[in-house]
Formats: structure tokens, C-alpha cells, sequence
């Protein structure tokens, strides 16, 4: 039985055969830009004027020769292939009418192209769930990273490589779907640790994964990544958490302890693990609670509470840069933290902007703890490049609110 030509196009770019690989390493790059090129192209073949226009597009480099600088390329190639055992590397990559082939004689076996069947065959309707489960699973195990990442800068590269990464997103946000409706959520929580290696920016895997953690008993890790996700889109994109991610949380704080009759216990769980002096930071969802818990004291006591929305703009009112936005939204929580006191309250309401509870104050005296914190912002950050605006508007007691 004749031996196969693997190759692997996802994650790198590689050739066994017959037990014998070679991939990039430290070799120069045309040779490898070239034979890439070949085994995408191979079912149709390449010209030769194809080729030349590959490796020096716009006469970026001037060559003397270009057809004879090919040949001395090609002659690379299969010296290179010859090291994987083969007799003659011109047998592998044949030249007809013009055209570069690989030889249809040799049996390939290319990675890329296992992993779209898979995929497809995992999305046909004429299989039973846990067979699509299978198949999209061996798709996923195959996806090791992008197509061809040493050249994903290359033109024509790119669009490929967004063909198979969406293949590989769609594969996994089906296979949890169908996982989810089992509730095999441990096989959920591996599947999604390793699909945020591959790319961290789609938020429903960051949603499963959760949800996986949620499920298997996991809260304070659930918590924890929560946190982790919504700053890294914060600060990587600039986008507020989704509602979907915000139920989430919710389900965090809704998941039930096991039963625990030493009080001292629950207590010491529910102390501050250290000593914060200025004011508490806490997540969205949370400080909504809060916030109705203080309008309800509200109702009661009669006391005033002030809510501040503090706005990090550009100088010309305009948002700035995003890298601008998370070295001043780095500063002016800093700065939140070390003016208030420890009974305030605030959280990250948006991409540039702050809310703050301030307890027990006027509206006078209200405006000047604020001005404080821009005051310190201010030593913090002195880069002209930003402004910092607020706005304060007393907290309504509950009864107001209802009527």
C-alpha cells in the first residue's frame, strides 16, 4: 500500500510521508510561499506566470530573470520533498503546458480539507444528534489555528483563512448547542477552554464557558472569568458586556451554597479578604442591586444619596483612542477609589464612563468629592489629551420611584 502525503495547513504548514516531515524552520521563505501556494491550488494546477506573480507582485523586487529564478525555486522545492524519501521531487511536483501540478498519482491527504468535509458533513440534517456530535468533534480536534499562519498577511491567503476560521467557530458554537441540551457540560468546559486559545474575541465561548462552570459547581471560577471576559472586552474592543453575559452573572449570584450550619464560617466567607480604605468596586449587575437597596433605605431614613456618572472624552468631546481609553479609565478608577470612602460604591457602566454612589451627601458637598476625584485623576494621568466630565443627580426613594 502506497504511503501518504499528509499535510497541514491549519495551525502551521507541514509534510510527512512515510514517516519523515519538513516544515519551515529556518529555511528562506519564497520556496515555502510557493509550495503553500501549490497544495492550496493543486485540483486546478498553476501557471507559471501565476507563480512569478506570487513571489514578486507590483515588481516589488527586481529580478533579472523571473522565469529562471522560479525554475532555481522549484528545484528547491523538490529537493526538499526529496527529503522526505521520495526519488525524484519531480515526480511530486509536475510541470505540464505551462502549468505547475502536484501529481494526482501521489495519494494526498491535506488537513484543511478533511476538516471542511467534516464540518459540512457535522451541519447535514440526515444524521442523529450524537453522530453530528462525533463529527463536528473530530473537526474541532483537527482545527489547530489559523490556515497557514506564517502567511496569513499574504492576500490571498487571508480570505481563505476566514473561510475556515468561520467553519471552525460555526463547528463549535453547534457542538455546545447540542452538548447543552444533554447537559454534558464537562465535555462543554473542555471544548471552550481551547476554542478562547484559538480566538478569545467570540464572546459565546466565553458564554459557554461559564455556563459550563455555573453547571459543574464552579462559581467562584465562573465569577472569576466573568470578570476577566468583560474587561478584556473593554479594553480590547471597547464594547460593553452583552445581556446575554449579564444573565450570567446573575445566575453567579443566584446559585445556592450547600448547606453550612457554622455561622462563623459563613461569616469569615463573607469578610473582606483585605483592607480596602477607599470606595468599592463591584460589577454592573451587582451595583443595579445595590442601588435599589439604597432607594429603599431611602424610604425610610429620609437621608440623601447622590448617583455620579463620570465620562472620560477626548479633548474635543469626541471618544478617544481605545488604547487612550484604558490607560484614563485605568487612572480614573485608581483615582475613584483612593478620594471616596469606603462606604461609596461604583462600577465600570461603559467603555469610558463610571457610576458612583455617594452616601449621605448634599449636592453641594457631593460636587466637591467629585471634583477631588478629578483632582486626582488629574496627578494621575497627565496627559492632555483627555477630559473628564460628570454629572450628579440625587438617588429617588423607592416610593417615589413607584408611584
Amino acid at each position: 500500500m502506497q504511503d501518504v502525503l499528509k499535510i497541514k495547513m491549519l495551525g502551521e504548514f507541514s509534510i510527512n510521508y512515510n514517516n519523515r516531515s519538513v516544515g519551515y524552520g529556518s529555511r528562506t521563505n519564497k520556496p515555502w510561499m510557493l509550495l503553500e501556494y501549490l497544495v492550496a491550488f493543486r485540483k486546478r494546477g498553476v501557471s507559471q506566470s501565476e507563480l512569478i506573480d506570487l513571489l514578486w507582485p507590483d515588481d516589488e523586487e527586481d529580478v533579472d530573470n523571473p522565469i529562471n529564478t522560479l525554475k532555481t525555486i522549484l528545484y528547491r522545492i523538490r529537493t526538499q520533498l526529496e527529503e522526505l524519501g521520495f526519488a525524484d521531487g519531480k515526480k511530486i511536483i509536475t510541470y505540464s503546458r505551462s502549468m505547475y501540478y502536484f501529481n494526482p498519482d501521489v495519494p494526498i491527504e491535506v488537513d484543511s480539507d478533511i476538516f471542511e468535509e467534516l464540518c459540512k458533513k457535522g451541519s447535514a440534517p440526515n444524521f442523529e444528534e450524537n453522530e453530528k456530535i462525533n463529527i463536528l468533534s473530530d473537526a474541532i480536534d483537527l482545527y489547530k489555528g489559523d490556515y497557514l499562519p506564517k502567511s496569513a498577511h499574504i492576500p490571498w491567503v487571508i480570505p481563505l483563512n476566514t473561510y475556515y476560521h468561520s467553519l471552525y467557530v460555526k463547528a463549535v458554537l453547534e457542538i455546545c448547542g447540542m452538548l447543552a441540551e444533554q447537559k454534558r457540560w464537562d465535555e462543554i468546559l473542555e471544548i471552550c477552554q481551547h476554542a478562547i486559545t484559538i480566538d478569545a474575541y467570540i464572546e459565546q465561548f466565553h458564554q459557554y464557558l461559564i455556563r459550563s462552570l455555573i453547571a459543574t459547581g464552579q462559581q467562584r471560577a465562573a465569577a472569576t472569568h466573568y470578570d476577566y471576559v468583560t474587561n478584556f472586552f473593554y479594553t480590547q474592543l471597547g464594547v460593553n458586556p452583552s445581556e446575554e453575559l449579564s444573565s450570567l452573572y446573575k445566575q453567579i449570584k443566584q446559585t445556592v451554597n450547600s448547606a453550612e450550619i457554622d455561622l462563623n464560617a459563613i461569616k469569615k466567607s463573607l469578610d473582606e479578604q483585605q483592607m480596602i480604605n477607599g470606595a468599592f468596586f463591584c460589577e454592573y449587575e451587582f451595583f443595579k442591586d445595590l442601588y435599589r437597596i439604597e432607594s429603599r433605605v431611602l424610604e425610610r431614613n429620609g437621608m440623601t444619596v447622590y448617583i455620579t456618572l463620570m465620562t472620560v472624552t477626548g479633548r474635543d468631546g469626541d471618544d478617544p483612542p481605545q488604547k487612550t481609553i484604558n490607560s484614563s479609565m485605568n487612572a480614573l478608577s485608581k483615582a475613584i477609589e483612593s478620594s471616596l470612602r469606603r462606604g461609596d460604591i461604583y462600577t465600570r457602566y461603559s467603555v469610558c464612563q463610571y457610576l458612583i454612589i455617594l452616601s449621605t451627601v448634599s449636592f453641594e458637598s457631593g460636587n466637591k468629592v467629585v471634583e477631588r476625584v478629578v483632582s486626582e485623576f488629574k496627578k494621575r494621568y497627565k496627559k492632555p489629551t483627555v477630559n473628564v466630565n460628570y454629572k450628579l443627580l440625587p438617588v429617588d426613594p423607592s416610593s417615589t420611584i413607584a408611584s
